[in-house]
């Protein structure tokens, strides 16, 4: 489902995406200072899968995509139904390992 929004609305939500994980990161290195490069590197890949994921949420699916779909009614009643909210979904990449 599409949650069309401006580019400037998307642009300032994955800054915002882009925001939290610096912040992050650079909390956890301060948390750790002696840390390798090899360890900050590893966790900065969990963060960034993380960003990714939501930053590229925004991106695609605050597009309009110019599609309209019927509103679905109930199978009981019959009557249209109400839009309330949209459902979290958690969407896996291609490369990813859990």
């Amino acid at each position: 489902m599409s949650r069309p929004m401006s580019r400037s609305k998307r642009k300032k939500a994955f800054m915002k995406e882009a925001e939290k994980m610096f912040d992050e990161i650079d909390d956890w290195y301060e948390q750790n200072p002696k840390a390798s490069f090899e360890e900050i590197e590893s966790h900065a890949r969990e963060s960034r899968r993380e960003m990714m994921g939501k930053s590229l949420g925004v991106v695609i699916n605050g597009r309009d995509v110019g599609k309209t779909a019927e509103i679905p009614k109930c199978e009981q009643c019959k009557e249209e139904m109400i839009f309330k909210d949209y459902r979290k979904k958690t969407v896996y990449g291609v490369n990813c390992t859990l």
